[in-house]
């Protein structure tokens, strides 16, 4: 786990009794962060049901620090690949931010999304609707770079969620490592 000191709210694991993780302010002593943000429980707490056509791993070469980072392979150019983190609660009208380190290997069309999920976990923000929170990694990117994206939790948001999303006709490789999701403060 890392630990910082900073002035807004992190994503945590849930308290004993409750379902999902949850809210809190950080202190100095301890700054939970999401679970396995850098890869080195290998996949643990992320979903790759959905990485279709291809090989989601947790792999040393991947890594832009720590001992593993993650490289997604999609190279079927038949269905579309998804790979996500878990749900974490939201407040309703309150910005949220990722940040995370990325490479592109080879090839191009991997992005990701900051979701936005109601109550019974329908995704809120999508293309149909002008509301869709995304980040392509430009394939141009072949060292590790920093990147953030924000989005506004909706008034109808119970969750977020982070979202790497490779189109059908997407062939590519890319790293990721490092992420981070925060709840803004507010801005004056």
């Amino acid at each position: 786990m890392v630990l910082i000191s900073c002035p807004f709210a992190v994503i945590c694991p849930a308290q004993s009794g409750q379902r999902g993780p949850q809210l809190q302010s950080p202190t100095p002593e301890s700054a939970p962060l999401m679970e396995n943000p850098g890869f080195e429980a290998k996949l643990s707490s992320w979903d790759a049901k959905g990485w279709l056509g291809g090989e989601a791993n947790a792999i040393s070469e991947a890594a832009h620090q720590g001992a593993a980072g993650l490289r997604l392979i999609h190279d079927s150019g038949n269905s579309p690949a998804s790979f996500a983190s878990g749900y974490f609660r939201v407040k309703p009208g309150k910005k949220y931010e990722t940040r995370f380190w990325a490479r592109t290997v080879s090839g191009q069309g991997i992005a990701v999304y900051l979701g936005f999920y109601n109550k019974t976990r329908g995704l809120l923000n999508i293309k149909a609707y002008g509301n869709e929170n995304r980040l392509a990694i430009p394939p141009s990117t072949k060292e590790f770079r920093e990147f953030a994206l924000q989005g506004l939790a909706l008034e109808e948001a119970a969750f977020v969620r982070i979202w790497i999303y490779s189109s059908a006709a997407a062939q590519v490789v890319a790293d990721f490592d490092d992420f981070s999701l925060i709840e803004l403060p507010p801005t004056p």
